[in-house]
């Protein structure tokens, strides 16, 4: 664009990148272009266009079209207008338009799912602005109230944060022992709320925080955030458009190595480590399911070191196709030397694989005969599928912008709260359901982790 082009329009961003929320496009004319120099060194695609299709540059999923300005079937610039909503959320927009009513929110836990991933979440969506941040531990507390600019408490209950009266949703992202506490608490105090999984201790937990958003007309949500992420949603896609062709199983395999990362507290939950992960590999198979699941048997293996979770789980349900019955399993296995969790959709055509942990999707075709050209067919676009998706994820995943679909859990809490509606796919009911299958399972491997001496937390 000519530098003396009457049409042009000033585009000013700010230096440390905030949240954009676009509200419409128009042509304002002015003086000649004055483009920041990191969009001009992007192009017209600007700092809102990355690498990965549907992503923007902070790793969040694209709102329609965020292209900070785009030129009409004339060449005239047109300006989008922006909500300028800095590092949480509200303010107003170029040219002194203003932004909607943010949602205040609140977050109780500062653990690692809250500041990787909660946090960067919630940022990504400008309808949100963070009021306060609690945890029990003060020197954590302060930091993270001290790099958000907000007000921070010391506490582990509802009634101890004073700028809870200034919210008007809380992200509860605590141990699993204090979720239905401090949802019923929050809820009472006219708040909405998210909260980590499991949302409950019990099935009879669950029915009554479900019950108290309901009674405080308040929005409920779970962050159940793999089935949003983008490998996820291939393979979802996949099934959809018939491309796998009738489904004849489904596999879910879970690996855990007992020395990765794990919360301090997860030996003491029922079932430990599965009952906190178990949501995830649930969830999924329910999502991808043709038909409703039904639990046949469950096969478990009590620790071989002296833990509550057990060496093994093994969960064999069957599903209601068009074509039939197919079975599908759920196998986990936590005292292994590797950490990979996998979904596996077994079609007539392809098979369809998820790698949880790395957002890879790959897509093998049926190998027929299984001749020496057909392995090796396999074995070519797995490796090249594999390490090319490898170097799409890995830049995301090392600037912290790989979020595994928790973006899209948050978009649908705010979007539940705008609306007065139930957050698709994450709502309280969801989430039951599945806390019913957890424990449906738990209840037939009792033996296997339900130890008399046991002076830990239990339902």
């Amino acid at each position: 664009m000519a530098a003396g082009d009457s049409q042009a329009t000033a585009v000013v961003v700010p230096s440390h990148l905030g949240m954009l929320s676009g509200v419409g496009w128009r042509d304002v004319p002015g003086r000649p272009c004055a483009v920041n120099a990191c969009v001009a060194a992007m192009g017209e695609r600007g700092l809102w266009r990355s690498r990965s299709k549907g992503h923007n540059a902070l790793g969040c999923p694209f709102r329609n079209d965020s292209r900070p300005f785009r030129r009409d079937r004339h060449g005239r610039v047109l300006l989008r207008s922006f909500a300028y909503t800095g590092r949480g959320g509200g303010g107003s927009g170029i040219g002194g338009r203003m932004s909607r009513k943010p949602i205040r929110i609140g977050i109780v836990g500062l653990g690692w799912v809250a500041t990787h991933r909660h946090i960067p979440s919630i940022r990504c969506d400008s309808r949100f602005q963070i009021v306060g941040v609690a945890d029990r531990n003060g020197a954590l507390a302060a930091e993270w109230g001290r790099k958000l600019g907000v007000p921070h408490a010391v506490a582990d209950a509802v009634g101890g944060i004073d700028w809870m009266r200034d919210a008007d949703a809380v992200d509860i992202a605590t141990a699993p022992m204090s979720h239905h506490a401090l949802a019923c608490d929050a809820l009472a105090a006219g708040k909405h709320v998210i909260t980590e999984k499991p949302f409950a201790m019990s099935v009879e937990e669950g029915r009554d925080v479900i019950a108290k958003a309901a009674q405080e007309k308040r929005v409920l949500a779970i962050v159940h955030n793999f089935q949003f992420s983008s490998a996820f949603r291939k393979l979802e896609s996949d099934m959809q458009n018939g491309v796998i062709g009738p489904v004849r199983a489904i596999v879910a395999t879970q690996w855990g190595n007992p020395r990765r990362r794990l919360p301090v507290w997860y030996d003491q939950l029922p079932g430990g480590l599965f009952y906190d992960e178990s949501p995830h590999l649930l969830y999924l198979i329910k999502r991808l399911s043709p038909g409703a699941l039904t639990l046949q048997s469950v096969d478990a293996c009590a620790s071989s070191r002296g833990l509550r979770t057990p060496a093994s789980i093994d969960a064999n349900f069957r599903a209601q196709a068009a074509h039939g019955t197919i079975p599908v399993t759920v196998s986990c296995r936590f005292e292994s030397p590797l950490s990979e969790w996998h979904v596996a959709v077994l079609g007539e055509r392809c098979a369809g694989i998820l790698d949880v942990f790395r957002n890879i999707y790959m897509r093998l075709p049926n190998d027929g005969g299984h001749d020496t050209w057909e392995v090796l067919r396999t074995s070519l676009l797995s490796t090249c599928s594999h390490w090319w998706q490898h170097l799409v994820n890995g830049p995301h995943h090392l600037a912290g912008r790989l979020l595994y679909g928790n973006p899209t859990v948050f978009q649908r809490f705010a979007d539940a709260i705008e609306s007065g509606g139930e957050a698709g796919g994450v709502s309280g009911g969801d989430a039951l359901s599945v806390l019913q299958m957890q424990w449906e399972i738990l209840e037939r491997c009792r033996p296997a982790w339900d130890r008399q001496d046991d002076a830990g937390v239990m339902p």
